[in-house]
């Protein structure tokens, strides 16, 4: 599907209500291989690589997260099934959440998982939340040095997982992690 001048590949499966996928920033529609055959069952389940990640074209500028609410919307008004049930993970949230945010009519339920809205926290989490602002910061100094495989590694085990988690990845997906960098650093900026 072309979405705004990008694009953007998708899979479907499954009958019923529909339901897209939207993934987070270091991965792609892989990640859900695992819930969208059961989710098959009941939806007609929606997956698509975000632009600059997967199969789908680059973003020929530095992406933002409004690019890709415009993208999931363009998905959906382009497949003709709107109004969309959409569920997201991480930054996938943050999409799903800022489109329905702009664009009710075209989603019927929307659900997040994690949104990484860290600015918007704030109280008794506060150190929390500075220190994930300062994982991501070091994260984006090794990006910004092209060094995309230790700033992959930094984020999964200062930000996402833990010390040692890097090592336990399954290295398709720390290669996934390490392809995708690019796109983190655009959406960070």
């Amino acid at each position: 599907v072309t979405a705004n001048g990008t694009e953007l590949y998708y899979e479907r499966q499954g009958s019923g209500p529909p339901l897209v996928m939207v993934h987070g920033s270091w991965g792609d529609s892989f990640n859900w291989m695992m819930v969208a055959p059961i989710l098959a069952a009941n939806f007609d389940v929606v997956t698509y690589d975000r632009r600059g990640h997967g199969q789908s074209a680059p973003s020929g500028d530095p992406g933002s997260r409004t690019q890709d609410e415009d993208d999931l919307i363009a998905l959906v008004e382009a497949l003709e099934i709107a109004p969309a049930n959409a569920a997201g993970n991480s930054f996938g949230a943050s999409t799903v959440l800022g489109a329905a945010a702009r664009r009710p009519e075209v989603f019927a339920r929307i659900a997040g998982h994690e949104p990484p809205l860290l600015r918007l926290a704030t109280g008794a989490a506060q150190h929390l939340v500075d220190e994930q602002l300062a994982g991501i910061a070091q994260t984006t100094k090794y990006l910004d040095a092209g060094e995309y495989a230790e700033g992959a590694k930094y984020f999964v085990e200062n930000v996402a997982f833990g010390p040692g988690a890097w090592q336990q990845l399954p290295e398709p997906v720390q290669e996934t992690f390490i392809k995708h960098a690019p796109t983190f650093l655009d959406e960070q900026r």
